[in-house]
């Protein structure tokens, strides 16, 4: 486990960066401002520090996703339950904040994987790209279906632990033969084919996310349903995105944390019903342009998520069961972008670090394995792992909470990092109260 400085250290850190850094490669700003742009679509607190806890050792109910899932892969991410995956999206790790280079600034703030490098392995230092993660005790996962052997003949192929097929194929116009359901599919398989030691990850957008998203195109079918767990069937890591506290183009009613744990919930339907991991996406500043982007208060100011906005995102995601989160840290507007935006950031960059030590300190309950069904809550998002329920209020309204587990039936119920013992009844029942938004972790017996 590494170690982490401290949230005062950081923050005088992040006090003195400099102004924002301006991509000057412009096949990156390009291609990434694809990811968030979303073109095919319809018109339309201070963190509790938790004290680290005890792994569970129960095997995993019905194949539910731990950490030993990646053991099958020989060069793949490591089955230690004690790494979360916390990514960030396509960051070149040699640029350079504050005379430190960013494989340090973002291992600084709880960053452990790079998830995907632009033109990579094809571009002149993509050894070094990945050298200098190597160099900062961290993995990438990157190279798509036509590079597998040059990426794996580098140096410090020993930091490349998953390959990256692709990004948002399920938000591509129907005539895109490249982006159909079949098509990743099989692509996904001759990656297999090629190289049986590595996992293939792939982003997905709304179609996932959204489901049943209106912008979808059937493309195989028979049904969207069919489509989405044909794109995913030979995913190995399986995300998807929606930025819904910054995104100008759906209706009113969809700009809530909630949606961010909901994209967790249906990419999980679609992906294997938790065999697999799921990871979430969060971003971290002003993802899209002027004239896409919308400001949503209090989740965003601006068309810029708010240190809130962040906080709460990551723990709808949680909540609902996400085995990884990654954070898209561009920020893009009309005629610029800034690739490493959220270090222009400093206080949402401040609760990035302090959300992503609390994760760390929770990994042994978050890489536990899912008990399906295991947990009920009136008024939130829950799921039971183990004997732990992580649990985030999911319509914006302090008040009560009642959680029902059945095994916790007339036992304590600790919460985490609190310093508080609650009691369930006799049907396994307790409650407890929450903020709009807010978060709790509780351990049973």
């Amino acid at each position: 486990m590494r170690r982490y400085r401290t949230l005062a250290v950081l923050a005088a850190l992040v006090s003195l960066m400099g102004a924002a850094v301006i991509t000057a490669d412009p096949t990156v700003a390009s291609a990434v401002r694809a990811k968030p742009c979303n073109r095919h679509c319809p018109t339309p607190t201070p963190t509790t520090a938790t004290p680290t806890p005890t792994p569970t050792t129960t095997p995993p109910p019905g194949g539910q996703y731990t950490p030993a899932y990646f053991g099958r892969w020989a060069n793949g991410p490591t089955a230690d339950p004690g790494y979360f995956p916390i990514g960030v999206w396509i960051q070149d790790p040699n640029r350079q904040r504050n005379g430190r280079n960013n494989a340090l600034n973002y291992r600084d703030a709880g960053v452990n994987t790079f998830v995907g490098q632009w033109d990579f392995p094809t571009r002149a230092d993509s050894e070094s790209r990945l050298a200098t993660i190597k160099e900062a005790g961290m993995t990438a996962w990157a190279g798509d279906d036509t590079t597998i052997a040059q990426a794996n003949a580098l140096p410090s192929a020993a930091a490349l632990t998953a390959h990256h097929l692709g990004d948002e194929q399920d938000m591509k116009p129907g005539d895109c033969a490249d982006c159909t359901s079949t098509t990743i599919r099989d692509k996904a398989a001759a990656m297999h084919t090629q190289d049986p030691s590595r996992p293939v990850y792939n982003n997905f957008g709304k179609g996932f996310a959204l489901y049943p998203w209106i912008g979808y195109h059937v493309d195989a079918g028979p049904t969207r349903e069919d489509d989405l767990r044909r794109y995913c069937s030979n995913i190995d890591i399986p995300s998807s995105d929606y930025y819904a506290a910054t995104d100008g183009w759906e209706s009113a009613e969809k700009h809530t944390p909630a949606f961010y744990g909901a994209a967790i919930r249906n990419t999980r339907l679609m992906c294997g019903d938790g065999t697999k991991p799921v990871l979430g996406f969060v971003e971290t500043g002003h993802p899209f342009d002027e004239g896409q982007c919308a400001s949503h208060p209090p989740y965003s100011v601006d068309c810029t998520i708010t240190p809130d906005g962040l906080e709460w995102a990551v723990w709808s995601e949680l909540a609902n069961g996400a085995n990884g989160i990654i954070y898209f840290a561009h920020d893009f507007h009309t005629g610029s972008a800034v690739e490493d935006g959220v270090f222009d950031h400093p206080e949402t960059l401040a609760r990035m670090t302090a959300v992503d030590q609390q994760i760390t300190a929770l990994t042994p309950i978050l890489n536990t394995a899912r008990v399906p069904g295991g947990v009920t809550a009136a008024g939130a998002d829950a799921t039971l792992r183990g004997p732990y329920v992580v649990a985030a209020e999911n319509a914006g309204a302090a008040g009560t909470v009642t959680f029902g587990v059945a095994s916790a039936a007339g036992r304590p119920i600790t919460v985490m990092g609190e310093g508080r013992t609650l009691a369930a009844d006799a049907t396994g029942s307790w409650t407890d109260t929450f903020t709009g938004w807010g978060h709790h972790v509780y351990q049973i017996g």
